[in-house]
């Protein structure tokens, strides 16, 4: 059994589903159908007060850049707690490029502390539209950043991985044929941290993996939910691994 010392949130890497709502209805998406529902405010100020600093922060939907206003918000709240963010990342089917979007995307990367892993990835695969924008993001990554920063983030234009490897939940369980399962995407180190992403959704669950439905990830008695985002998540990470010892690789 482990006890709430032998767990650190240093440096943990942190996964927003910023906003439920898409402007695409892909075959293959794990999610489901759109719903029109956005991370309130409060979820995410409970979230980010219970750590110092966060390796990676993330963003994901929905369509996350239709959520602006509240990825701004969340880098104004991690300036509001003190909160050392080492790397931001976020993946967008690239429908979205106008000044706000890149504007808020510069200032996430400019408060980042290290940007090693920092970048975008641009949805252009076999399941998602052609879009017309993918030029403005090459320009965004090569002349928008600040001149005097010397910084360089990545960008990927790719997506879904092939039909072979896509997930049985959401809308792909009707439209394409495979048996991976979802699995927990955490993993408790021998020193303590947490390797992987929490995942916080849309209504404030604490997940174990970003690969899943809207449906499965509002199960509050689904084995994917550690707890909510109000509650002490060291704490019920405590109780998470203790349930799931095979996740701890001391064992």
């Amino acid at each position: 059994m482990i006890t709430k010392n032998e767990i650190s949130l240093d440096c943990v890497d942190v996964m927003f589903e910023i906003t439920r709502f898409c402007n695409m209805t892909c075959p293959h998406c794990i999610r489901g159908d759109s719903q029109r529902l956005r991370i309130k405010k409060d979820y995410i100020n409970a979230t980010l007060e219970q750590f110092e600093n966060i390796g990676t922060i993330m963003f994901t939907g929905g369509e996350p850049a239709l959520a602006v206003d509240l990825i701004n918000y969340t880098r104004e709240a991690c300036q509001h707690y003190n909160i050392e963010v080492m790397n931001f990342w976020m993946a967008t089917n690239g429908t979205v490029a106008t000044p706000k979007f890149f504007s808020v995307i510069s200032n996430w990367v400019n408060y980042c502390s290290d940007n090693e892993i920092s970048g975008l990835r641009v949805s252009l695969d076999e399941y998602h539209d052609k879009i017309d924008n993918q030029y403005k993001f090459e320009e965004f990554i090569e002349y928008n950043l600040p001149d005097d920063t010397g910084i360089e983030i990545y960008l990927e234009l790719d997506g879904a991985p092939h039909r072979e490897f896509l997930i049985g939940d959401g809308r792909a369980v009707d439209n394409y044929y495979t048996t991976r399962k979802v699995e927990h995407g955490i993993h408790l180190q021998d020193n303590g941290s947490i390797e992987g992403s929490l995942y916080i959704n849309a209504k404030g669950f604490v997940l174990t993996t970003c690969d899943i439905s809207y449906e499965t990830s509002d199960m509050k008695n689904s084995d994917f939910v550690i707890c909510h985002c109000t509650d002490n998540i060291q704490e019920k990470l405590v109780e998470f691994f203790n349930k799931h010892p095979e996740l701890i690789y001391a064992n």
